[in-house]
């Protein structure tokens, strides 16, 4: 293999490393997205097109995942206690005047 040869690889490598750690981060990236969106520190209509389609991808991924665990969980019996629990989305109380609290009063 000549020098040319030699070179040309280790670019085609360190170019395909890049991509995966540029794929990478576009999913942690949108995970964070997702996290704050649940929470309600994002708000989703702000977000871009591009932004929007990772995070598409990213909560299909996680409710498949998700799916998956708990087919596990019944397939071996296991108890609906071992299931995770469920994501409840952020209301602002502000916004939403007639929200039962935890006690079960109103605010």
């Amino acid at each position: 293999m000549d020098q040319e040869a030699f070179l040309r690889e280790k670019i085609e490598k360190a170019q395909a490393q890049l991509q995966k750690l540029r794929d990478e981060n576009r999913v942690m990236k949108a995970r964070k997205i997702m996290w704050g969106c649940i929470e309600g520190n994002i708000n989703v209509c702000q977000l871009g097109e591009k932004d929007l389609k990772d995070l598409s991808s990213v909560i299909d991924d996680y409710l498949n995942s998700l799916k998956s665990r708990v087919e596990y969980l019944k397939k071996n019996g296991e108890s609906s206690s071992s299931l995770p629990p469920r994501v409840v989305p952020y209301l602002n109380v502000e916004e939403d005047a007639d929200v039962p609290s935890m006690d079960g009063s109103h605010h």
